[in-house]
């Protein structure tokens, strides 16, 4: 490759990887962001993630770090056009859409010094995609990677271990050329089209999931396999807790036998109980432990991604043209984490992804330039557990409990057992909406030795952001009322047992059942700059800029945005809450 020359005209640093690069070079899933980080200064600080495949470009490329620029801050455009998101960001503004890298003319990481360039604390990435032309080019590819097809590792061979089972399919085509309608119009020379499609289904290796599981004795209340091991696993009942000889110290009766009797059963904690499922492994420990496995593909799930793109450009005449892109894609993670067969196990993603964008160029002289920029850019995603939907009432629940339960987002309660490994429900469902606006009106003018750039940049976003966790409760259970014989005993080795029994007792140590309420932001951006590069002499240039940036406060649309508290203010049923309080308090006494 040629050695790139000096740049003298200009103070904006960056780097250009072009189309070449971006279609020939490897990337993982065939992203061409992946491409970014071969630029120096751009680092990835999430560890083990995957931030170069487009299905993790909405948030993960926000975990990197852009020539020391904080995370999130850097601005994404595709043809001069955003190309964000802001409700799926693990920080600032996230990726929108990976356009596939067959269509890529060139894209650029810029750091400008440069009034037209903002909303951004350092670094822009910009995608340009290809235009068509008088003649038909396409691509198509296709890619199959089965198990048969890969070589089981060294050390799973030696230890007897065969391959995981996994899939990998990707394939996509891309399309460009003249617009051509038969018999009605033909577009040599004025009207083109640009045209890309990827595609993929992929299911991760599975590896073996070895967690610790009530046993189906303990099902039944029965812990005296556990109590043969030694008195430390003793289960105490909470029921005989009286006042111990010490003062301030109390104790509780063991359960003979270590067996707790049916009749004790909390209807819902056994309800609760038979969502676990019932050991499968013998060589797990004496004592019971990691006594459960699950080879359950559904660990890591399925997921697939689908990517269409499309862009036509018209010559109007030689002083106008029209450029319009549409895109969609739509990624579909799961459901994954189940391991087993269960509501209360597993969860599932489905984030769609809608894009549009039309260009107007003008040429009003031959030293002055106008071009309005218009882009929209929708997206719509969430998580959706295995659970959602799910009656409590099922459960033990009485009507009247779920009914005050949030109609919204009713699923399984999140269960927490000590010594037990997996939690029940313990994913939340959720929604992430966005709808971002931009216009960015821009003139360009050549002035002997100035090249002035002014114009204005508007932007709206809105974001509906929805986390609706613990609707159903989120219960804890652990030794604190089933050890013994006194209230500050030591537990049972990591709690075995004593945390199950709390749960059939129903008896646990901590709860709380939220009332999530989702949130409306609308926000707005405008800017104004004047831009003159200005060429003093043929080794001095100026970059001379000045812009003006608006960025007003969020507003959500249903005035629930809290800024402040005032603790003078004084409730309608105050009055009223204190004289129940009161009279409860002297009908206690």
């Amino acid at each position: 490759a040629a050695v790139p020359v000096l740049d003298t005209a200009s103070a904006n640093l960056g780097q250009v990887i072009d189309s070449r690069s971006a279609a020939e070079l490897p990337t993982l899933d065939g992203s061409p962001f992946s491409l970014v980080y071969l630029s120096p200064g751009i680092i990835y600080t999430y560890p083990g993630g995957q931030p170069d495949t487009p299905q993790n470009q909405e948030n993960a490329i926000t975990q990197s770090n852009f020539y020391g620029t904080p995370r999130g801050s850097t601005e994404f455009t595709i043809d001069g056009v955003p190309n964000t998101q802001n409700s799926f960001a693990d920080y600032g503004s996230g990726v929108l859409d990976s356009p596939p890298g067959d269509i890529v003319q060139e894209f650029k990481l810029e750091t400008p010094f440069d009034a037209s360039a903002g909303h951004t604390t350092g670094t822009i990435v910009n995608f340009a995609l290809k235009g068509g032309t008088n003649v038909l080019h396409g691509t198509f590819y296709a890619i199959d990677r089965e198990p048969s097809m890969v070589a089981n590792n060294w050390f799973s061979n030696r230890a007897g271990v065969p391959q995981g089972h996994f899939l990998y399919h990707r394939w996509g085509a891309t399309a460009t050329g003249p617009v051509v309608i038969p018999k009605l119009y033909h577009g040599r020379n004025r009207t083109f089209f640009t045209f890309g499609y990827e595609g993929s289904k992929t299911l991760g290796a599975v590896s073996p999931y070895i967690q610790t599981m009530p046993t189906a004795a303990e099902h039944q209340g029965d812990f005296s396999a556990l109590l043969k091991l030694g008195s430390q696993y003793q289960i105490y009942d909470p029921a005989t807790i009286h006042p111990y000889t010490t003062a301030g110290r109390f104790t509780s009766n063991p359960f003979p036998g270590n067996i707790i009797p049916v009749s004790r059963f909390d209807p819902i904690g056994a309800a609760l109980l038979s969502h676990y499922p019932i050991p499968n492994l013998t060589t797990g420990g004496v004592d019971g432990t990691n006594n459960w496995g699950s080879f359950s593909p559904g660990i890591s799930g399925p997921r697939s991604y689908y990517n269409y793109i499309a862009r036509v450009d018209h010559n109007i005449s030689e002083k106008q043209r029209l450029t319009a892109r549409i895109a969609t894609n739509l990624r579909k993670d799961g459901p994954y984490r189940v391991y087993w067969n269960d509501p209360a196990s597993g969860l599932s993603w489905n984030g769609p992804a809608k894009q549009a964008a039309l260009d107007y160029l003008l040429v009003l002289s031959p030293t002055l330039i106008f071009d309005i920029r218009y882009g929209l850019n929708r997206y719509q995603g969430g998580h959706v557990t295995q659970a959602f939907g799910y009656n409590a009432t099922n459960l033990g629940y009485s009507p009247a409990v779920a009914a005050q339960l949030d109609s919204t987002g009713a699923y399984f309660p999140t269960i927490h057992v000590t010594a037990v490994g997996v939690t029940l429900a313990g994913e939340s469902p959720n929604v992430y909406d966005s709808l971002n606006q931009s216009l960015i009106l821009s003139f360009s003018k050549t002035a002997g030795v100035h090249n002035l750039k002014f114009g204005a940049d508007i932007r709206g976003y809105q974001d509906n952001v929805f986390a609706n966790t613990y609707a159903s409760g989120n219960f804890t259970f652990d030794t604190t009322y089933t050890r013994g014989p006194l209230d500050n005993s030591t537990s049972a080795p990591s709690g075995l047992g004593q945390g199950v029994a709390a749960l059939l007792l129903g008896i646990p140590t901590s709860g709380y059942i939220n009332r999530n309420a989702n949130q409306a932001l609308t926000s707005q951006y405008e800017a104004l700059y004047f831009q003159d590069n200005w060429r003093v002499t043929g080794k001095l240039t100026l970059d001379l800029g000045l812009r003006w940036e608006h960025e007003p406060p969020e507003t959500e649309r249903y005035n629930r945005a809290v800024n402040g508290f005032d603790p003078t203010a004084t409730l309608t049923v105050t009055n009223q809450a204190l004289a129940n309080y009161t009279a409860d308090r002297k009908s206690v006494v």
